[in-house]
């Protein structure tokens, strides 16, 4: 019984470790990412992003929910 315990716990442990090392290579990205716009522009800086970062986003169309849009989260771009 205390192995299933264990094991749970490390499967949770493990998962708060991935996140918080999703979290900050997303946060080295937005700070490299407003770093190159500061310097060297908008453009420059948004082409430069890799948008390894997504979020999907909805149509707009009323009574229409399907995720067709899709953001970068670092830079701001539309993905399609």
């Amino acid at each position: 019984m205390w192995g299933w315990i264990f094991a749970a716990a490390f499967v949770v442990g493990l998962g708060f470790y991935i996140a918080n090392r999703r979290a900050e290579d997303f946060e080295k990205q937005r700070r490299a990412y407003i770093d190159l716009m500061a310097t060297r522009g908008s453009d420059y800086a948004r082409a430069q992003c890799r948008h390894k970062y997504t979020t999907q986003g909805q149509t707009g169309t009323p009574g229409v929910v399907s995720m067709t849009t899709k953001w970068c989260r670092v830079c701001g771009a539309y993905l399609g």
